[in-house]
């Protein structure tokens, strides 16, 4: 309250330091798919393009552990702790990535007026679609689907009665799996195969739909 009044009397209003970046909660399926112990966190999945955070080499799929030493539980703790801040201020963001953790050092920007979001989803052609029947859905490459040399794969359909029909939607477009960049069926079928080596109990997907960007894990099931 202290600091909030003294801005006001300052300048007239209340600036909050921003990192630039889109996060979620840290599922149990999350945390399996990226080899954390327990859920905790909150995993950026995606960087505002130039903001602090992108500038200071964080990633989409780096899971934010702790700032300056304070424990990040859920997207909730890691707001409160950004804005907490001011511009310019310099956070150690603690991050989860490859199995370890890594220490990244970003200067905080100013918070920006809050954008626009696009509510479209991209229109869908059935006849581009390839079943991936072991996670329950139809795939087509985004590029047939949506056009304009769109990256990624679309959603087709979902099998009601799967467990995917619980995260995803027709229209969304799968960017990639398991870390790796996909542009077709087979990318998905490949990433899916070498984490199932990797004994991993559920595979993590990085997915856009407009303007919004979030991670789902999908559980597989034992051979």
């Amino acid at each position: 309250v202290e600091k909030v009044v003294a801005a006001l009397k300052e300048d007239g209003q209340v600036t909050r330091g921003w990192i630039g970046v889109q996060i979620q909660p840290v599922t149990q399926d999350i945390a399996d798919s990226v080899g954390l112990t327990k859920p905790q966190g909150a995993i950026v999945a995606a960087l505002s393009k130039g903001g602090p955070a992108d500038e200071a080499g964080l990633k989409s799929g780096d899971a934010i552990l702790s700032v300056d030493g304070k424990t990040v539980e859920g997207p909730k703790d890691l707001a409160r702790l950004i804005a907490s801040m001011e511009p310019g201020a310099k956070a150690e963001v603690t991050v989860w990535r490859d199995g370890a953790e890594k220490p990244i050092t970003v200067e905080l920007g100013k918070l920006p007026k809050e954008q626009r979001r696009a509510d479209a989803s991209p229109a869908t052609d059935e006849k581009a679609s390839t079943s991936l029947a072991a996670l329950g859905l139809e795939l087509a490459p985004a590029e047939k689907v949506v056009g304009d040399g769109t990256k990624g794969v679309a959603v087709v359909d979902v099998d009601p009665a799967s467990a995917a029909a619980e995260q995803l939607r027709r229209g969304d477009i799968i960017v990639d799996v398991a870390g790796q960049p996909v542009n077709s069926v087979a990318d998905v079928r490949d990433a899916v195969s070498e984490v199932r080596k990797e004994g991993r109990r559920s595979v993590l997907m990085r997915v856009v739909n407009g303007e919004d960007t979030r991670f789902v894990a999908l559980p597989l099931k034992r051979a």
